[in-house]
């Protein structure tokens, strides 16, 4: 990961899995983490660089402090999920919700404006 402190560029090494999504708020970086497909990083640095800390790769997030490139805090996804797409950070939001693609209540919670046109015609 890259971060820019005083005009100049620093590496933070991010040896954890594929880096996923980046957002940033304040002095933080919110870093997405994902396993790899076919269980193994073949051919990449980051193949390399679990090996030498005998580690494996996680799905998950990582707060990091942009000032000192530590890792502040995380959260770490087991079980069925093992890859996230990306990310968004909402400032501000207490208790944000999120509606399943099959659930029942994506058919009253979402509307499009031409349909709420022809409703109050």
């Amino acid at each position: 990961m890259l971060t820019l402190s005083k005009r100049n560029l620093f590496l933070i090494p991010l040896y954890l899995g594929f880096a996923r999504g980046l957002g940033l708020h304040g002095n933080f970086a919110v870093v997405g983490l994902s396993k790899p497909r076919y269980e193994r990083f073949e051919g990449l640095d980051l193949d390399k660089a679990l090996a030498d800390k005998d580690s494996t790769a996680w799905c998950g997030l990582q707060i990091i402090n942009l000032t000192s490139g530590s890792v502040e805090e995380w959260i770490r996804l087991d079980g069925p999920i093992s890859e996230l797409f990306d990310l968004t950070l909402l400032p501000n939001v207490r208790c944000p919700m999120a509606i399943g693609q099959q659930n029942q209540e994506n058919l009253s919670m979402v509307t499009f404006e031409h349909e709420t046109l022809k409703t109050s015609v």
